[in-house]
């Protein structure tokens, strides 16, 4: 289902075939010593957000390795600046991009980069409100499954979409 998803929104998706590229669980490889998660950021001048956002990941998540991987799109100098130090002091990657790459091309840039076997994305504004990263970790390991998702709540705890979408008919 997520493959005929990706082609019907794609810019392919009038052409006769839709290439779309999947693996099997089989097929995805941990470099050695990696530690199993990588959390994975895009950050366009959200410094505040990001940090915030970070610090949700640091005080919640338990019980599993990670490392924390974050692409600048090319925020303003001060911004930039701030996040250098912030990931030097917390050892966070800071991936730095010259030119905005668009969110779709920076989180392929991390994933190309990353260590870690499984890919934990979160937006800036994203708040950890329990131990998602080990809970995605183990139901990914227990189901042998490469894509899952998350559910997201409102600042009053209420289930929300990230989204809405009408499904191809």
């Amino acid at each position: 289902q997520a493959a005929s998803l990706a082609a019907y929104y794609s810019k392919a998706r009038e052409g006769e075939n839709v290439a779309v590229d999947y693996t099997e669980v089989k097929n995805v490889k941990k470099p050695s010593g990696a530690k199993p998660g990588m959390v994975i950021y895009v950050n366009y001048n959200t410094y505040n957000l990001l940090t915030n956002s970070i610090q949700s990941v640091i005080e919640l998540t338990a019980d599993i390795s990670y490392e924390i991987l974050i692409v600048d799109n090319n925020s303003q100098p001060e911004e930039k600046l701030k996040l250098q130090q912030f990931c030097t002091s917390h050892k966070i990657t800071l991936i730095e991009s010259d030119t905005n790459l668009g969110f779709g091309k920076a989180n392929n840039l991390a994933a190309k980069q990353a260590k870690g076997k499984y890919l934990f994305f979160l937006n800036p504004d994203t708040y950890l409100i329990n131990n998602a990263i080990k809970e995605l970790y183990l139901f990914s390991i227990n189901n042998n499954i490469t894509t899952c998702g998350a559910n997201l709540f409102s600042k009053e705890e209420k289930p929300i979409h990230s989204y809405w979408m009408k499904m191809p008919s």
